[in-house]
């Protein structure tokens, strides 16, 4: 997908629409290992987690997630991509039945 932009020019009372195409950015990938040293860290530290997350070079809300995901299905928290927790595994199993 191509996002485009314009930027609005003034030259002697007219506009001029500059056209600027740009990309968006790949969203970053981050380990299994990393995920749950990042939660552990949070658990550990009396740093807040938005602290933690920018020394990180993370999102707010990527460090937020993962604490949730971690605190519901524990050591299965991040199967990786592609991969589905074995719950969900035998949901879409059933549903294909």
């Amino acid at each position: 997908m191509i996002l485009t932009r314009y930027r609005g020019v003034v030259e002697s009372g007219q506009v001029d629409l500059e056209k600027e195409i740009t990309m968006p950015k790949p969203q970053p990938s981050f380990t299994a290992e990393f995920k749950h040293e990042a939660v552990q860290l949070t658990k550990t530290s009396d740093k807040p987690k938005a602290q933690i997350a920018r020394e990180l070079g993370i999102s707010d809300s990527a460090l937020y997630a993962w604490c949730r995901a971690a605190e519901v299905n524990g050591e299965e928290a991040f199967p990786g991509k592609g991969h589905q927790l074995p719950l969900e595994e035998e949901i879409h199993r059933l549903k294909r039945e």
